[in-house]
This record gives structure tokens, sequence and C-alpha cells, in this order.
């Protein structure tokens, strides 16, 4: 298995089979949060605000750190410690988020499949891959979508998700201790209302998780769901 590392915003031109979305802090953590209750069988995606009319508003709820996203609806913030505990009253959650649903977009369109990983179900993505008769692996650490510029919780995931797919052990204790002491993760402990529970949550290896997958439906939209033994591959050649 060929595994490359790659920014969202400067993929490989060739084709993968699998390109794997991180975004720990905070979209793919949140997505596991939600996938995790039982009464949640898939999130609709849109890659921006501008494509949010795409998504259909038949009992949504906004997902999104995005407060401009409260002109298109009832929205919530993009926040796994939300995820876990809010009432859903049979409403689907439709994330919209300045990196991390951007990333997946772009990675669909160079992947066959494109799954999404946090540390909460980083074992259970490494386990699923290994198990297909993937080749090509794109291991895709969202960072600053626009800019490039890496985050430190983003690429130790990556560096998780590689070594476990090369049947090496990962330091997590240590990964996590890194992503504590980094300047910017301070920061927003001290700024953002919640982002402490967020963080605890997202610093958390799960034993048994679901794998999620990323489906497109359309130009910039999609959905996120469990993924299911009998995934196909799409044909992007």
């Amino acid at each position: 298995m060929e595994i490359l590392f790659a920014r969202p915003n400067a993929l490989p031109r060739v084709m993968m089979d699998i390109g794997v979305v991180i975004d720990v802090l905070r979209m793919t953590s949140t997505a596991a949060a939600f996938l995790r209750r039982p009464e949640c069988s898939n999130i609709e995606v849109a890659a921006t605000l501008r494509d949010l009319p795409k998504v259909s508003t038949h009992r949504r709820v906004i997902v999104s750190e995005l407060t401009e996203a409260e002109r298109y609806g009832q929205r919530i913030d993009n926040s796994p410690r939300i995820a876990s505990t809010m009432q859903l009253a049979n409403k689907t959650p439709a994330l919209v988020t300045t990196n991390g649903t951007r990333a997946l977009v772009a990675a669909a369109k160079v992947s066959r499949r494109v799954l999404l990983s946090s540390f909460n179900d980083v074992l259970a993505v490494s386990t699923h891959i290994v198990s297909t008769t993937s080749k090509r692996v794109a291991l895709i650490p969202a960072g600053n979508f626009a800019t490039g510029e890496p985050r430190i919780e983003d690429d130790l995931c990556a560096d998780a998700l590689g070594a476990l797919l090369e049947g090496r052990v990962f330091p997590f204790e240590q990964a996590f201790a890194k992503i504590h002491r980094d300047s910017r993760v301070r920061e927003r402990r001290i700024s953002e209302p919640g982002f402490k529970e967020d963080l605890d949550l997202a610093l958390r290896v799960y034993e048994n998780s679901r794998v999620l997958e990323f489906e497109p439906v359309g130009d910039a939209v999609g959905r996120i769901h469990s993924v299911s033994e009998a995934t196909p591959k799409r044909n992007l050649e």
C-alpha cells in the first residue's frame, strides 16, 4: 500500500483509492460524535456557505462555527460536545465549516472513496483500510484550507493513522501532550467558550468506533454515513 500525505489545497494528480480527511478540531470529531448516536444515520454536507442552499432544508439543523450560517436556518456550533448531547428531535445535521467540509469535497475529486478520521476513530479507520485492497491512500490533514497552514492536531492524527497502516505503534499520549502545549490550542482554550470540553472529547481514542465515509451527491455537497461492508468504489476515471 502506497501512503501519501497531502494538503487539501495541493492534492495529488494521481487518482487515489481512498482519501482520508482529518479535521480533529473540530469537523471530523463532531461528525464522529453525531454518528455514535443511534438516532443519527447520516449528516448532510455543504462545502461552503454558498453551497448550503443546495442541501435539503427538510428537518435539518445547521452545524457550523460560521455565525453567518444562521441566515439559512437554525444553527448550532461545530462542536463534538454539542453533537454528543443536543436533542436532535428527528432533525438531520447539516455541516458547513471553514476547513473540513471544503477538504471533503476537494478529496472527493481525486479519490474513489473518501473517509473521515479523528483520534476517536483512528483505530477503526486503519483496520478498515487494511481490510480493503486499496493500493493508494492519501492522508489529508485539513489544516487551514485556504492557506495550507498546518494544524498540529491534524498532522499528528495523520501520523497516527500512517503508523497504524504500517503496523507501527503510535505514542498517542505524547501526541496529546504536544497538542495541549501548542500555543494556538492554548489560546483557543482561553478565548473560545466550550473549547476545553471539545478538546477533551477530541483527544480520545476509542477501541470500537464506526468508520465514516463522505459520499458526494452533487456539486460541492454530499453526505456522511457509516461505512457498510458492501461499500463500492466510485469509478472516477
